[in-house]
């Protein structure tokens, strides 16, 4: 005889087989406890279920002492036939398992069966005190008939399910036992599930709530439950305006059609490749720079795992625009870098053929020049020697072009006071562009001083605003067809600006640029700026630099021939109207100067060239 394997007994109050002892003391009507079935071999691994039955007639716990002797093994039966016996057991049964109850709070009972009318009390009084002590044990009401309606009473009131005194219902009983019990398991995984839930979500939430990382959770059509404090920092407005939204009115296209592939899928985790993010409508109404960068990762869960019952996503949304600017302007520096090394190419190619040109024109020059020299006035070859001398000329002029992009020319340069030499210019510039296209100029003073050739410099200037007219003048012949468009305009500026301090996210955007009051930088010129003499030199800070910027309406140009721009002889003028050396030779006057340029510009959008040169050092600006 003995209690379930690995439980306590309470002493002397359960007997072997169906031995009747009488009830504490001999009181009672009758009552008795029995162990049912109670030599099981413990080495089966089949837990018998513990029932603890309380009625004060013999013949109803006789009735259902049978029912439950038909399964063999399967339960454990005590009884109780008076309110005293019901506390004696109760107390005795707590006491030997000293005070324990099993973690899903049954204690040493799995079930209670009551009847409803009892001396002394009801079911109802039974219940009151098995909530009391054991308060996850569930309780079948056991009752007459015709007492449906009592029993029903008794299930809103905490009573798990009730049976018939009747045979046919009796013999059913045990299945009964067990269909209760299997709810009430199920009830209790369900709100361990719960409690288990909650505490992951609460978490979640205090995770959420101080992560950097904008967290979401969305729902199995894309809808915002929750977002985390940080989308006032990553779209820029407030948690609770994301709550409700579709989650791809914020991204991007891609983002939209990344996403929607992954509520698609079933549980896992997920990472998506960066996606552009903004407040509701932001990236629809911007341009490519609007929003920020995120790089998503996540999981699908679904089912239990959540709160709502059903699929979520899970996103966390990492703010990675810096990183991605950075990477974007590092492509843009090597795309650069490798545009100078081609230009420095074919400047060495240009450099030595315009040597061994010039050798041999010397040779021409000097010939013809003695050959001048010996003809008399009115002779019949002087046309053709005055012809040659002409072709001579040009020759040189174009050698020196050369020899300018090449850097081969060695010019002797000077302190170049930039504003000055803009004020004298303007009216050769206005000249050479001609009445039909409107020159701009503004020159932010005070500017410093540079390192260069006036001459050179000069002639920058000129070349400069020669390319911007033949654009303007491109433009207009195409425009003649369909009326006249937009008037011809060319605009020079001139000003000092100190680059970013910082390669930060704003240099790159343009931010925050040290600049005049309203003005964006480019970034293609912050990325000049690494690449101009001494802008970038370590702990010596940012120095200021001369930006000299040509801008006009008119025709633009594309990728490809932006990146050949530069290169000598070439052009896109018909042959006869251009050299293709007046930017080239330009590049070589600015590379002198230890500066570079820039040019931007998109087809039917206009042109901007911008000339970044070192300044020349304060103190010997001061001393010129």
């Amino acid at each position: 005889m003995g209690w379930l394997p690995g439980r306590r007994p309470f002493a002397g109050r359960l007997l072997a087989g169906v031995e009747r002892s009488p009830s504490p003391g001999g009181a009672g009507k009758g009552g008795q406890r029995a162990l049912i079935n109670d030599e099981l071999d413990p080495r089966a691994g089949t837990e018998r279920i513990r029932v603890l039955y309380v009625d004060d007639s013999r013949f109803d716990r006789a009735l259902v002492r049978d029912a439950l002797e038909v399964e063999s093994g399967r339960f454990t039966l005590v009884e109780a036939a008076t309110l005293e016996e019901l506390e004696t057991i109760l107390q005795e049964a707590m006491a030997a398992g000293r005070g324990e109850v099993d973690p899903d709070g049954s204690g040493p009972f799995d079930l209670v069966l009551s009847d409803f009318n009892i001396l002394g009390m009801t079911g109802l009084d039974v219940l009151a005190r098995v909530r009391r002590d054991l308060p996850q044990v569930p309780l079948i009401i056991v009752t007459g008939t015709g007492s449906e309606e009592i029993a029903v009473e008794a299930m809103k009131s905490g009573a798990d399910d009730y049976v018939i005194k009747q045979p046919s219902h009796i013999r059913r009983l045990p299945e009964t036992i067990r269909s209760v019990l299997r709810a009430r398991q199920a009830r209790v995984e369900r709100d361990r599930a719960r409690t288990l839930l909650e505490e992951s979500e609460f978490r979640f939430r205090l995770l959420a709530e101080h992560a950097t990382d904008l967290i979401l959770r969305l729902d199995a059509r894309g809808e915002i439950l929750y977002a985390s404090p940080s989308a006032r920092a990553v779209v820029g407005v407030s948690p609770d305006a994301l709550v409700g939204r579709r989650f791809d009115e914020l991204v991007d296209g891609a983002g939209q059609e990344r996403v929607a592939g992954i509520l698609e899928r079933g549980p896992g985790s997920v990472e998506l490749p960066p996606v552009r993010i903004g407040a509701p409508g932001e990236l629809a109404d911007g341009g490519e720079d609007t929003g920020r960068w995120v790089q998503i990762r996540g999981r699908v869960v679904e089912g239990g795992n959540t709160l709502s019952g059903g699929r979520e996503l899970q996103l966390a949304c990492r703010d990675v625009t810096a990183q991605r600017r950075m990477e974007d302007r590092l492509e843009v520096s090597r795309e650069r870098i490798r545009q100078l090394r081609h230009l420095e190419s074919v400047g060495r190619l240009a450099g030595g053929i315009a040597h061994d040109f010039n050798n041999l024109l010397t040779v021409i020059s000097g010939n013809v020049e003695l050959l001048h020299a010996g003809l008399e006035v009115g002779h019949p070859l002087m046309e053709e020697v005055e012809e040659i001398r002409r072709a001579a000329r040009r020759a040189g002029e174009l050698t020196r072009h050369l020899l300018s992009f090449s850097s081969g020319e060695v010019t002797p340069v000077e302190a170049v006071d930039v504003a000055a030499l803009v004020e004298e210019t303007e009216g050769l510039l206005r000249r050479a562009l001609g009445a039909d296209v409107t020159l701009e100029v503004e020159v932010s003073e005070p500017l410093p001083h540079i390192e260069s050739s006036p001459a050179r410099l000069q002639q920058v200037l000129v070349n400069l605003a020669l390319n911007a007219r033949d654009a303007v003048l491109a433009r207009e012949e195409v425009e003649q067809g369909g009326g006249k468009g937009e008037p011809g305009r060319v605009r020079l500026t001139v000003d000092s600006w100190v680059p970013p301090q910082e390669r930060s996210t704003d240099a790159v955007s343009g931010e925050g640029a040290d600049g005049p009051p309203g003005d964006a930088s480019n970034p293609s010129e912050v990325l000049a700026a690494d690449l101009v003499i001494g802008s970038w030199l370590p702990g010596a800070g940012r120095s200021p630099l001369l930006r000299i910027r040509v801008t006009d309406n008119g025709c633009g140009m594309g990728p490809g021939v932006m990146e050949r721009v530069f290169e000598p002889f070439f052009t896109t003028k018909e042959v006869g109207k251009g050299t293709g050396l007046g930017l080239a030779s330009s590049f070589g006057t600015v590379r002198q100067a230890g500066g570079t340029i820039l040019v931007d510009s998109k087809p039917g959008q206009g042109s901007t060239f911008t000339v970044l040169l070192p300044v020349e050092p304060p103190a010997a600006s001061q001393a010129g």
